[in-house]
């Protein structure tokens, strides 16, 4: 494999870019590897074509921003910001509904994933910085775990973010309700526990 690397990196921007994407996705399984990562793409798009191309815009947008930001560039190769931006896409995409999720929609969910891809490499950089100076560890899915709660924070409730014909679209959390009572003990004496 390295003399793939050598060859990948010698090809037109787009192929390297298409290369990074690809070992993201591998990085995912922690494989660093372009052919595993489109092995998991594909797999992903027969589970769900909404999963994919969030995964597709997740990743296109943190590897940008990586570049734009002249952030590590051996990092942007191995796929380490569009790893985490590929598991943060698969947390929006599930915390959203798609039962009737089509093409219509695709417009008001990208917003989010390209915000939240940008935050994701903003974080990376961030935290891997201070976690690799201090504590001499990666920050490996920190950032996308933590832009997902962000994110969910951010589109339940009262603050949620987009209005769609007057309506609200929120993300339909896939939780079960659990309803709690309360019981209440007898009062017990200390010469039944004898």
């Amino acid at each position: 494999m390295p003399s793939a690397m050598k060859w990948v990196k010698q090809q037109h921007f787009l192929i390297r870019l298409l290369d990074s994407l690809l070992r993201g996705m591998g990085e995912i399984i922690f494989m660093n590897n372009s052919i595993t990562g489109l092995i998991i793409l594909i797999a992903v798009f027969i589970q769900s074509w909404q999963f994919a191309v969030c995964m597709i815009i997740g990743s296109i947008t943190s590897s940008l921003t990586a570049i734009v930001f002249k952030l590590n560039s051996t990092s942007i190769a191995n796929g380490i910001y569009g790893y985490n931006a590929v598991l943060l896409q698969t947390g929006i995409a599930e915390y959203h509904s798609f039962d009737q999720f089509s093409f219509v929609e695709i417009p008001y969910i990208i917003g989010p994933i390209i915000m939240m891809s940008v935050l994701s490499t903003i974080m990376i950089a961030g935290l891997g910085a201070i976690f690799i100076k201090h504590f001499k560890l990666s920050p490996l899915e920190l950032p996308s775990m933590m832009c997902t709660w962000i994110w969910i924070l951010g589109a339940s409730g009262s603050f949620s973010y987009f209005a769609v014909n007057g309506t609200k679209l929120q993300p339909s959390l896939k939780l079960n309700p659990v309803n709690y009572e309360v019981q209440t003990q007898q009062p017990f004496e200390i010469k039944e526990l004898i």
